[in-house]
């Protein structure tokens, strides 16, 4: 036989058992190679979380662009969030993913964009369109899953029709059924946190202040991040800033649309949110062993106090 295929034929002398040990063991090696490789993607990710990245929220640039001008001017403050929510409307109408749709973001979004469309009395074409949209589409929120539910959606979702109301906006279903189970949820929210606790020390609620009536505003100011924001919520520091012209709340949002040329996101800076979700994501996979150390720089950063984690 040739010799140049005597190496394809198997040596009578191998085990078979030995054989698919040793295959075994090669299969092992590489799958804790690639285990390794892993790890040490993650750990690189990890260490370079920076200041996170998050979408504009059509809902947060709403009510930036709801400021009005702080020198008493009759015009917006922010006038390129309006252009922003101008230019981002959906084809149906709405505002929100455009890739997924859920009944909770279509909806807060869309009602929010176009209260500010017409609190300035601009796009009446787009804020009609988005009046069809909610007209048509607020019974789909009977069936939407809750855990879909935005958070502090229960809070903000009365007030803005309440906004709505208030602009003459009439052929909107402010009395569709779903809406008593949401003010009943918002009810159920408000009675776990009392005013007096919510204006003395940090809680859920200033993440939604713009949905609140009858606040502190003194007291509240206290509880502002370094930053100036309330949580790092947009939308609930452009509300204190509509309410008291603070300083701090204008630069936070004044960074803001200059960053994301004219929108908002739903939380800004994202890097404590993006850091806090990374450790939960690892901790949840059973893997945190094998990041200790950047799970350590991690929570480091978030308790820093940069953004007022230690108020």
């Amino acid at each position: 036989m040739s010799t140049e295929y005597s190496s394809l034929i198997p040596d009578r002398d191998i085990n078979p058992s030995q054989a698919l040990e040793k295959d075994g063991l090669e299969e092992e090696a590489f799958k804790a190679n690639e285990m390794q490789d892993q790890i040490e993607c993650i750990r690189e990710m990890l260490g370079t979380i920076g200041e996170g990245r998050m979408n504009v929220s059509p809902y947060d640039t709403a009510w930036v662009a709801l400021v009005p001008a702080l020198d008493g001017d009759d015009r917006p403050q922010f006038p390129e969030s309006l252009r922003w929510i101008a230019d981002h409307q959906l084809s149906d109408g709405s505002w929100g993913d455009e890739l997924v749709f859920l009944s909770y973001d279509r909806l807060l979004n869309t009602i929010a964009c176009v209260v500010a469309l017409r609190t300035w009395n601009i796009h009446h074409d787009k804020s009609a369109k988005g009046i069809t949209f909610i007209k048509e589409n607020i019974h789909k929120l009977q069936d939407e899953n809750e855990d879909h539910m935005l958070c502090g959606f229960e809070v903000v979702f009365p007030a803005l029709l309440q906004k709505a109301q208030n602009l003459g906006i009439d052929n909107i279903p402010f009395d569709a059924p779903i809406m008593k189970e949401i003010y009943a949820a918002r009810d159920r929210k408000l009675k776990r946190i009392p005013k007096d606790l919510m204006h003395n020390v940090p809680t859920t609620l200033l993440y939604s202040l713009e949905g609140l009536q009858d606040l502190d505003w003194e007291k509240l100011l206290k509880l502002q991040t370094p930053l100036g924001s309330f949580l790092a919520s947009p939308a609930s520091t452009a509300f204190a800033l509509i309410q008291t012209k603070d300083e701090k709340c204008f630069r936070y949002l004044d960074n803001i649309v200059k960053e994301f040329q004219g929108g908002a996101p739903a939380a800004y800076p994202f890097d404590l949110f993006a850091r806090l979700w990374a450790i939960d994501r690892v901790q949840r996979l059973g893997i945190s062993r094998f990041f200790t150390p950047q799970i350590k720089d991690c929570l480091d950063h978030v308790y820093s106090g940069k953004h007022g984690c230690r108020n």
